[in-house]
């Protein structure tokens, strides 16, 4: 797509309101607009990219159909497109938009993400921190169990349906969904590099025997070590001045431990966070294992005061 979309912008029964900050980078835009016909405020997902066979169209088509799949208050919800037929349907082209790009709808989430909460504050608190992964655990287990895994868990991937604070719930919600898979099946070269399991970076680079598959729920789990560790020691586990050096390091180097980087880390999160880590997918825990290691944080609510922009 080669214009940008405008605020004011009408894309079937929408009024764009502005271009969120998903939309930097990756396959798509997505826009908080209005639905003219009731006010509803909602998120569009338009693709970057108007050919039906592309990479970016595929994943567009993927996580409508996960989102229609799946349902789980953790997960972000997909809305139907008024049709002239009376038949449901989740996709279509915005005509209105160069190249008739296809989008689908969402519920716009409005509390910011994981990301916009690291940015802020740096680190997190444990509490804080395990109230938050408690309830997304939550969520993967439900995917897991579910025979799928997310393939791209990361800070920017976990919004809040509601601004932090003022005595509003904790409501973490995955989104991004396009690489989603069955747990034993993946395109082994999408997702975030940082977040990656070695086993990932050992099919991609073709050093592991294709007749071993890989566990993607346990994928998942090696990054939600990643983000335990970065929101809580301030920095990612492992890192490296390129894709090379990056890849290396997880492959063959163990991370500093996050206490080392936060005295406040108390051992019961330090162990956890490192046994997420392991190199080795049989050595992480469960979804279960982790959901009641972090079962302590479940109550805890963040301040207004905490959570103020």
């Amino acid at each position: 797509m080669a214009t940008k979309i405008k605020k004011n912008q009408l894309i079937s029964n929408f009024r764009v309101i502005e271009c969120l900050p998903e939309s930097n980078g990756g396959m798509a835009y997505i826009v908080k607009a209005q639905n003219i016909k009731n006010s509803d405020i909602v998120a569009l997902k338009i693709s970057k990219s108007s050919e039906f066979n592309d990479f970016n169209i595929n994943a567009l088509k993927a996580e409508v159909r996960i989102l229609q799949i799946l349902s789980h208050p953790g997960i972000v919800r997909i809305y139907p497109i008024q049709s002239d037929i009376g038949k449901k349907v989740y996709m279509e082209r915005a005509v209105e938009l160069k190249g008739s790009p296809w989008f689908f709808i969402m519920e716009y989430l409005e509390g910011g993400s994981v990301g916009d909460l690291i940015k802020k504050n740096k680190t997190l608190s444990e509490e804080e921190t395990g109230a938050i992964l408690y309830r997304v655990i939550d969520t993967l287990e439900y995917i897991h169990n579910s025979g799928y895994a997310h393939n791209d868990i990361k800070a920017s991937n976990i919004l809040f349906r509601h601004a932090l604070g003022n005595n509003q719930p904790i409501e973490p919600v995955l989104i991004d969904f396009g690489i989603t898979s069955r747990k034993d099946r993946v395109q082994t070269d999408a997702g975030s590099l940082f977040y990656m399991a070695p086993e990932q970076l050992q099919e991609m680079r073709e050093q592991r025997p294709p007749e071993i598959k890989i566990d993607y729920s346990k994928v998942d789990v090696y990054a939600i070590g990643v983000l335990l560790y970065r929101m809580l020691a301030g920095k990612l586990p492992l890192s490296g001045k390129s894709e090379t050096g990056i890849t290396t390091a997880i492959l063959t180097k163990m991370p500093s431990s996050p206490q080392s980087l936060n005295p406040k880390i108390s051992n019961h999160m330090n162990d956890l966070i490192m046994a997420c880590l392991a190199k080795q997918p049989e050595a992480r825990p469960t979804d279960k294992q982790i959901r009641f290691a972090l079962r302590q944080y479940a109550d805890y609510t963040l301040s207004p005061e905490r959570s103020r922009n």
